[in-house]
């Protein structure tokens, strides 16, 4: 079936990976391969790190939250790129966090890719989001070794019942108009 007609938005640390003028190679690396699998998919794929060229384009915090924002609104699922460090701890990522919330209020589908043999290294509201929101937890590296699975981990979330309708507006207690 394939991803074509899916808007997918791609999020994931950037301002904690940007260190003396350079982006993480490795995160650089997950970035480009998962968004080149989702539009070898046939998804439409949006992404703030391809935008800024990996915070090398510098916009204004009210242009990047617009377009964040819209994106989140627009988009038919949001894939979460949450890797740990070497010691295993998850990257801390504000921005990643707040479009977490806007597409759970919003009932868009969730699919998180994370190191799922370190669960403690993310939040309890990461861990629980599936309480509230239709959320897929797939392991990274498996993810990476098997870029089939997550093209229809993808899909079927995309078709998932708790999924909210594109272009829906979040208001003020949080529900999709």
């Amino acid at each position: 079936m394939g991803l074509e007609g899916v808007e997918v938005l791609c999020g994931g640390p950037i301002k904690s990976l940007f260190s003396g003028g350079v982006f993480d190679a490795g995160m650089r690396e997950l970035v480009t391969e998962t968004v080149a699998v989702l539009q070898a998919a046939g998804a439409l794929v949006r992404s703030a790190h391809l935008a800024e060229r990996f915070s090398i384009v510098d916009l204004s915090s009210q242009d990047v939250t617009r377009r964040d924002h819209a994106w989140c609104v627009s988009c038919d699922v949001y894939v979460a790129l949450l890797p740990t460090d070497a010691e295993g701890t998850a990257y801390p990522s504000a921005g990643t966090a707040v479009e977490l919330g806007w597409v759970s209020a919003l009932g868009k589908p969730i699919v998180v890719l994370w190191d799922s043999s370190r669960p403690r290294a993310y939040s309890h509201l990461v861990r629980g989001l599936n309480a509230i929101s239709p959320v897929v937890f797939l392991d990274l590296l498996e993810a990476r070794a098997n870029p089939g699975l997550l093209v229809e981990t993808v899909e079927r979330a995309g078709r998932s019942p708790g999924a909210g309708p594109k272009g829906g507006r979040l208001l003020a207690h949080g529900h999709p108009q």
